[in-house]
């Protein structure tokens, strides 16, 4: 099994509740400091008598309360019960203080106004995003997937349901998106922007979590790709009946791996150097889109050699199933045309920019 986490019952912290607990926390302050000065005039009246107005009651329990120091409208001296009340005062009002200050410090130390700050540029973020890519899981074979699509410069986000792997990933890619949240959930999906998304990476670390997840997401988004993982490959078929558009079993690939350095090692070194090359080259498809100035125009005819630094090495037309591997400069574009080529990120972007 892949112990893909550690933790299948985290908390949920969002936006409501780390303001409910906010505005309790002021509540109870306030709650007591208006209690405390309705029983300092209160006191003091009931103590002192005729001697005192409502107004000098209300006086003096603020200086009191806020230890000012200033002197005594009414002569406590003559009233040694209203001396006394005035140091339980007095305590109470320090009390009331170290509370108030206790519940600014523990909204601090909890970092529950940093998550706040960072809940709010997640959802502005998050709204900026179109066909993005959704990752549910930060496991180990989720944290593979982030970190190459981190290099890839791709826009995605993350839901991961455990706090601590939340917390390290944040903490180790500075400015991708990360939302705490159990995935298999409609309201999480719906927040990570599954109706704008192009794909969503399944890889939770058990099958029936990621078919839940597989059949919530088809539900949400009829039409958007799901790459699903498994462990257990009987589990292929209710995989894709579940709406997964592919399904990849780790340990049968990881297998196939191992058979291909033991036949093969050059390619496999081939392919290994270009992944781990400094420049991130990588194999990429390019669509066509409907209204593309390419469209009708034959591969010599556009030059992208010459034009974006990268060779189409193979090609699909939409209208058939087969990819064309030795494609000639003779070929023609058509519209929903899928090239593949491979280059770096910067030569991707200028190849999408040009055949816009």
């Amino acid at each position: 099994m892949d112990n893909d986490t550690t933790k299948l019952t985290p908390k949920t912290i969002d936006k409501k509740r780390i303001m409910k607990s906010m505005y309790r926390r002021i509540i109870y302050s306030s709650s007591f400091l208006i209690f405390t000065i309705i029983l300092g005039v209160t006191g003091y009246k009931y103590l002192v008598g005729s001697h005192i107005s409502t107004v000098d009651a209300l006086y003096m329990t603020i200086i009191t309360l806020t230890t000012v120091g200033f002197g005594e409208i009414v002569d406590l001296s003559l009233y040694p019960s209203a001396r006394i009340f005035t140091m339980v005062l007095i305590l109470i009002g320090m009390a009331n203080l170290l509370f108030v200050l206790s519940s600014i410090t523990s909204l601090l130390v909890d970092g529950q106004i940093q998550r706040f700050l960072r809940r709010k540029k997640v959802m502005s973020a998050i709204k900026s995003f179109d066909d993005h890519f959704i990752v549910c899981g930060a496991g180990k074979t989720g944290l593979h997937i982030i970190n190459e699509l981190h290099n890839s410069e791709k826009e995605f986000i993350v839901i991961e349901k455990d706090p601590e792997v939340y917390e390290s990933l944040i903490n180790t890619y500075m400015n991708i998106v990360v939302i705490l949240g159990d995935a298999t959930t409609d309201e999480v999906l719906t927040e990570a922007g599954i109706r704008k998304a192009k794909a969503l990476a399944c890889v939770l670390p058990y099958d029936k979590d990621n078919l839940f997840l597989t059949i919530t997401a088809k539900h949400l988004k009829s039409d958007v790709r799901i790459i699903t993982k498994i462990v257990n490959l009987e589990n292929k078929k209710k995989m894709l009946r579940a709406g997964a558009s592919s399904v990849v079993p780790p340990h049968f690939i990881g297998a196939l791996r191992l058979v291909s350095e033991l036949i093969r090692p050059t390619t496999v070194g081939f392919l290994d150097t270009m992944l781990r090359d400094k420049e991130n080259l990588r194999i990429e498809e390019i669509e066509i889109p409907a209204k593309s100035w390419t469209i009708g125009k034959t591969l010599g005819e556009l030059r992208f050699p010459d034009k974006v630094g990268t060779q189409v090495i193979a090609m699909r037309q939409k209208s058939q199933e087969a990819y064309n591997y030795y494609p000639k400069l003779t070929d023609l574009v058509e519209p929903g045309t899928v090239l593949i080529t491979i280059g770096d990120p910067e030569r991707i972007s200028r190849f999408n920019s040009f055949v816009k």
